[in-house]
């Protein structure tokens, strides 16, 4: 009885490990993309995917009843959803600032 409830812990504690090693990856591109405000080289579907792996997750442990299951993939999948949100806002802001530039060097000539 003690070892199956040793192999649990040590079950969940690896799990958990990788979550947060898999989870901090994500982590440390947000912490990039506002440092440098640069998003060119993100792929869409790259982070798109990545979240729609963790809500399929999410659901897999809500039917298992793994609740540390649910909160370690919702936080993936939030992290997953920051990264998209400020790929739209920067690109959408480089687009902006492109089209200002080509308007004044337009207006000069």
């Amino acid at each position: 009885m003690f070892n199956y409830v040793l192999q649990i812990d040590i079950a969940t504690l690896v799990g958990s490990l990788g979550v947060i090693l898999s989870t901090s990856g994500f982590l440390s591109q947000i912490i990039k993309i506002l440092r440098t405000k640069s998003v060119e080289d993100l792929s869409y579907y790259l982070f798109g995917y990545s979240m729609l792996q963790a809500i399929v997750w999410i659901i897999y442990f809500t039917l298992s009843e793994n609740f540390m299951g649910v909160i370690e993939n919702i936080i993936w999948s939030s992290f997953c959803l920051i990264i998209i949100c400020l790929k739209v806002y920067y690109t959408k802001k480089t687009i902006e600032t492109k089209t200002i530039k080509v308007t004044r060097n337009n207006s000069q000539a």
